[in-house]
């Protein structure tokens, strides 16, 4: 599922123009067929580009909108109101990731409004909820891509060949 959600934002961050989906989160990722079994492998389709935005010219994504998309999976830059790009849409990955791990939403138990003041400083969801046979790889692929810094996040070419490298 985190490979699927990758290749599709690594496809939107590739395209040209460059596309910000600036609301990825799990609700807005569909299962290509229903998954009957254990062994059936879900296929992840992202949908829902109501608040995407292309990229005006190389840099330059014109008016940005504070707050687009979902408190829960929101980047610490969308919440200061500060200039943002594509490195908002790494950030939300990250909160997918959990979420994927450890089966429940990021910062559930916290108030919407509260979660900006957590997330702002810095403060990211409980590790305690990650299952202890999590690969070690995809837990550092999610914490590079919620990190504080938007420039220190990986664009999506890395995070896809960094998620590719942990299946193996």
């Amino acid at each position: 599922m985190c490979r699927d959600v990758a290749r599709a934002m690594c496809y939107l961050h590739t395209f040209n123009p460059m596309i910000i989906h600036r609301d990825l989160k799990s609700l807005n990722l569909l299962l290509d067929k229903p998954v009957k079994g254990p062994t059936d492998e879900p296929l992840i389709k992202v949908c829902d580009f109501g608040v995407a935005k292309f990229q005006v010219q190389d840099g330059d994504w014109g008016q940005m909108t504070n707050q687009a998309g979902t408190k829960h999976w929101m980047a610490p830059e969308m919440w200061i109101g500060s200039t943002y790009d594509e490195k908002v849409d790494v950030f939300s990955y990250a909160m997918v990731i959990y979420e994927i791990i450890c089966r429940e939403v990021p910062f559930e138990e916290e108030e919407p409004t509260d979660v900006g003041k957590y997330t702002v400083a810095g403060i990211r969801p409980d590790m305690d909820a990650v299952p202890p046979d999590c690969p070690s790889q995809l837990l550092d692929v999610m914490k590079a891509c919620w990190a504080h810094d938007p420039a220190a996040r990986p664009s999506f070419p890395i995070v896809l060949e960094k998620i590719e490298a942990v299946r193996g």
